[in-house]
């Protein structure tokens, strides 16, 4: 599997609540900071226990949450992926783009960091 095929594996895997699935796609020392750190328990989750419960804190939330890959491009050592969040709970939604830069290794993803989706997309067409 490429590397962004892994990036987009995992976020199907988070959609559909599989977590066995999403722990066996990273690395079991890996590092996640979401964009949106200051929603969650903590602003940084390291390993795979962790990513765990940051997948239970974001599905207690909502009554169904997706994250789908819109897009995702292979830039130096790391994938960039552009990601759609897409949470329900009752009447209510929340709609987001973000950006994602995962790096990898082995096959795994080794680390998560948020970012503004228009950002990274200014960093991309300037080549940063």
């Amino acid at each position: 599997m490429t590397e962004t095929g892994v990036v987009r594996a995992f976020y199907d895997a988070w959609t559909a609540g599989d977590v066995p699935a999403m722990l066996a796609l990273v690395d079991p020392e890996v590092e996640i900071v979401p964009i949106l750190g200051v929603l969650y328990a903590r602003e940084r989750y390291r390993g795979r226990d962790d990513l765990a419960a940051w997948f239970r804190e974001v599905a207690a939330r909502w009554d169904r949450f997706e994250s789908r890959v819109e897009k995702a491009r292979q830039v130096g050592d790391e994938v960039v992926a552009f990601v759609r969040l897409v949470g329900h709970r009752g009447e209510e939604s929340f709609d987001a783009r973000i950006a994602v830069e995962c790096r990898l290794s082995g096959g795994r993803i080794v680390s998560f960091r948020g970012r503004d989706a228009q950002e990274a997309e200014e960093d991309l067409t300037l080549g940063l």
